[in-house]
């Protein structure tokens, strides 16, 4: 206890000298003083904003981004085996397929998941899902397996730069006490954008084919980028981007949306504090320091971001590896087709894994548990410790792998039971991972701390896609062995995590 308790007041020591340095830069709207019912913290405005058409219409647009952009890149492993069949793919390219996103996106995700602090929330978003529209365009016309993979490689990049800004936008916009709810929603759509994909497998897939289904999904984000050019920025990244101006400019339009009047800012002043060197330092001028990695391993922070690392490389294992893992798990087997096949297989030996509906049905159902363990997780954040659920749901997820070391498909009732509440735990613990790293990183750097540690987690993702496509056909067993070993990583991370982040303001 004594152990904990300096570890937490060297961290609060070390917080504070941080933010002293670096963010409170500018403005009252980033201190706490009460001034006969003034506004004066980024904080009391947005406790004060309160819940309303404000948070609905931006978190309901936001819940659209994940679905669009997850039901894209599920979909390639829902027709991997179609793309195995109808472009004669050897297990080398499909590996390739399958794991190129994950390699850029961890490549990209390191260096420049800080964009979305240097240049706005919305602008990097708004690039990336384009290069998904495009990419989804030509992958569609051309069907050619380079083609195929060069898409691949691209969306990858797109994903490096933004699958983090819908967590982070979402809970800048609105006050901590809505932070679990934000992330709800965003862990929650992510998950549904597999369930969508699945659905919409199962209704269009073997009429349209593979083609048309890639134009289903991509169109509907066109929708989305027009949204974002009417979206506000987020008034936490203003105050640190363009300063207090920004800052009311976007609360002024957030107080608009949900009805209510704004209070006056009339007794704010610049309060600009001095730098080290005796200058007068802006947020605009310390745009340098905005989004930098360096900062993510000084201060305090190193130890925070190593763990993160750590249990999100575990997770994501899992992640893509299970995602790999089902449709080659619940395919049928060897359907026989005329012509022949590259690489020493005959094309009955290629086409072995094409899915029947039946199957796709089984898949999309299996997300019901993703979406239940996210949701009953938040519901049960609210009221426990965050470390306390971390660990108790790493230690289920190992428990729930054991049933996959046997043959549950005869058995229909205990394959249902095993998917869903393996999936349970994986997502569960997924919504608290998210929900730690976007408390626990100050706003300057929050962009760069997430796409950093989200970029890390994808080395897991790279080596889940592409042991399961080299093994599984193998041996099966291993595959699920390996999953084992990735729920001992992050449970073993999740010991050594000891920041309790639960009760406590983002500003904090």
């Amino acid at each position: 206890d004594l152990y904990f308790i300096q570890s937490n007041l060297r961290f609060r020591a070390i917080y504070q000298m941080k933010a002293k340095e670096t963010d409170h830069l500018v403005s009252p709207l980033q201190k706490n003083n009460k001034d006969d019912g003034q506004k004066d913290s980024m904080e009391e405005y947005l406790d004060d904003l309160g819940f309303g058409w404000a948070q609905v219409l931006i978190w309901g647009f936001f819940f659209l981004i994940p679905i669009m952009k997850m039901s894209q890149l599920y979909l390639v492993l829902v027709i991997i085996p179609y793309l195995r069949c109808e472009l004669a793919l050897s297990t080398t390219f499909e590996v390739a397929i399958g794991s190129s996103t994950h390699i850029v996106r961890a490549l990209t995700g390191i260096p420049l998941g800080g964009l979305a602090d240097k240049y706005g929330r919305r602008n990097v978003l708004a690039s990336s899902i384009m290069i998904f529209i495009l990419t989804g365009i030509i992958a569609g016309l051309f069907p050619n397996k380079w083609v195929f993979l060069g898409v691949r490689l691209v969306q990858g990049f797109a994903m490096g730069l933004s699958s983090h800004i819908p967590f982070v936008y979402v809970t800048e916009v609105a006050s901590s006490r809505y932070k679990e709810m934000a992330v709800l929603c965003m862990s929650v759509s992510t998950h549904l954008g597999c369930v969508y994909v699945s659905g919409i497998a199962v209704l269009f897939l073997n009429s349209v084919g593979w083609q048309g289904m890639m134009f289903i999904v991509t169109v509907p984000m066109l929708l989305i980028v027009i949204g974002l050019y009417f979206t506000p920025e987020s008034p936490r990244y203003a105050l640190v981007s363009k300063g207090e101006e920004g800052a009311l400019e976007s609360l002024k339009t957030l107080y608009r949306l949900n009805g209510k009047d704004m209070p006056s800012p009339d007794t704010l002043t610049k309060d600009l504090e001095n730098t080290r060197d005796g200058s007068v330092a802006t947020a605009e001028s310390h745009g340098e320091k905005r989004g930098s990695i360096k900062r993510l391993f000084l201060n305090g922070f190193a130890g925070m971001t190593v763990l993160l690392s750590m249990m999100n490389m575990g997770h994501n294992y899992i992640s893509a590896g299970f995602g790999s893992y089902l449709p080659l798990y619940k395919a049928a087997v060897k359907i026989p087709m005329e012509v022949t096949g590259v690489s020493g297989e005959s094309r009955e030996q290629q086409c072995r894994y094409i899915l029947q509906d039946g199957d796709l049905f089984k898949i999309s159902v299996s997300f019901l548990g993703d979406v239940m363990g996210i949701v009953i997780t938040a519901l049960l954040s609210k009221k426990a410790s965050r470390i306390l659920l971390l660990r108790l749901w790493c230690l289920l997820n190992v428990l729930m792998t054991i049933p996959f070391f046997f043959p549950l498909q005869s058995m229909a009732a205990l394959e249902y039971a095993s998917l869903i509440s393996y999936k349970f735990f994986v997502s569960g613990f997924w919504y608290l991972l998210c929900m730690v790293t976007v408390e626990s990183y100050p706003t300057s750097v929050r962009g760069a701390a997430t796409g950093f540690v989200g970029g890390l987690g994808d080395i897991g993702s790279i080596l889940g896609s592409v042991l399961v496509y080299w093994i599984f056909p193998l041996c099966p067993q291993l595959v699920v062995g390996l999953f084992l070993v990735a729920a001992m990583l992050k449970t073993v991370g999740s010991f050594f995590w000891r920041l309790e982040t639960k009760d406590k303001a983002i500003s904090n």
